[in-house]
């Protein structure tokens, strides 16, 4: 939850903790109301761009609504239980407030077969 740039971990939002439209895509704030292209909001201080908006990251987690209460959270980057029904999803996307671009939300609603114009992957190397 740190914003590699010196800043405290603990930020509510990968910059920090406020937001603007000029941070993210979120809330329907652009003109086509719709996803933008990637690189269009400036890079975290770890240079990776649209952590939070544009559209929800589908994670390799599986979700269970109580796994973050139980002693295998407290580990460094927790894995998520090892099977379930639903994916995790984080960062938000265009068409959602403010609060699910916090970096602690994680959403529930990535079932094996959902797709839409609002969520998407990430690719690393």
């Amino acid at each position: 939850r740190g914003t590699g740039d010196g800043q405290p971990e603990g930020q509510r939002y990968p910059w920090g903790d406020t937001i603007s439209d000029a941070d993210a895509n979120y809330n329907f704030n652009t003109a086509d109301r719709d996803t933008t292209e990637v690189g269009s909001y400036p890079a975290t201080g770890y240079g990776l761009y649209d952590m939070a908006g544009n559209v929800w990251e589908w994670v390799a987690d599986w979700y269970d609504d109580s796994y973050y209460s139980s002693v295998h959270a407290s580990s460094d980057n927790p894995r998520g239980p090892s099977n379930g029904v639903r994916r995790v999803s984080r960062g938000g996307s265009f068409d959602h407030d403010a609060f699910g671009l916090r970096n602690s939300a994680r959403c529930d609603f990535c079932h094996q077969d959902r797709h839409g114009n609002n969520l998407g992957a990430r690719c690393a190397r």
